[in-house]
């Protein structure tokens, strides 16, 4: 199933119980603002979540998302144990019949299929979003961090992705752009980070040798000796 056809499950099974997407998200813990990503495909919840979503629901995951289908060969033998010893040994003598048909044919012609070329896809995965995005100015960053899971392409390495905010990094990140972090508690001089400074405030910047520079050069650097404190989270592996 596609993230979208997901979306509309959960938000039908959710209108049937007569709840609200404010209700839900107090339930679980979440903001709504998710609810409302998960019902549009915006964003998919993980598997634990999903559990928990039908518990509050009052449905399994099987009935919710039609996983609990009989399958033709169930099906099959259910009508089977159904017949009296006739009927089955009816059954069986077609069965017979139709086996020694089929392995009898020596004259068939086995045509070999060509080999369609196929133009290489790009592999998918799952990546923990952080709501919020990372300042690429000064805005300030939520303490209390929400995380989303979201599908980009495979990018060796990278732990989560998380939004450039402001145009300090310009040209190299844009206001908005996406971008691939991997968790790491120290960087080389040089390489684009995510920085929280203060415990409060995050930021994507270059590590340079006297703080931490700016892309866009109206912005000057942030000197460590300004500030408390500067964690390292993470570096920057590229854009989405």
């Amino acid at each position: 199933m596609t993230k979208q056809e997901i979306g509309l499950v959960l938000k039908n099974i959710r209108i049937q119980k007569g709840l609200t997407q404010k209700e839900v998200a107090e339930k679980i813990g979440r903001r709504q603002q998710i609810i409302g990503h998960w019902e549009t495909g915006y964003a998919q919840p993980d598997a634990n979540t999903l559990f928990t979503l039908c518990d509050i629901y009052g449905v399994s995951i099987d009935d919710a998302f039609g996983f609990s289908k009989p399958s033709l060969y169930d099906s099959l033998l259910k009508k089977y144990k159904t017949l009296d010893d006739h009927g089955k040994e009816l059954v069986t003598l077609v069965l017979d019949k139709e086996y020694e048909r089929v392995t009898d044919n020596k004259n068939v012609t086995i045509i070999q299929e060509e080999k369609t070329p196929y133009k290489t896809i790009t592999s998918l995965c799952m990546y923990p979003y952080v709501l919020g995005g990372a300042s690429a100015g000064a805005t300030s960053f939520m303490t209390d961090i929400d995380i989303e899971t979201v599908q980009a392409p495979l990018c060796p390495g990278a732990d989560f992705i998380i939004q450039v905010s402001g145009d300090s990094m310009e040209p190299t990140f844009y206001d908005g752009d996406k971008v691939y972090v991997k968790k790491m508690t120290s960087l080389d001089i040089g390489d684009v980070g995510i920085f929280m400074i203060n415990g409060s405030e995050v930021y994507i910047k270059e590590l340079g040798k006297n703080g931490l520079i700016s892309h866009n050069q109206k912005y000057k650097t942030i000197k460590p000796a300004e500030f408390k404190e500067i964690q390292i989270i993470g570096k920057v592996l590229g854009k989405i």
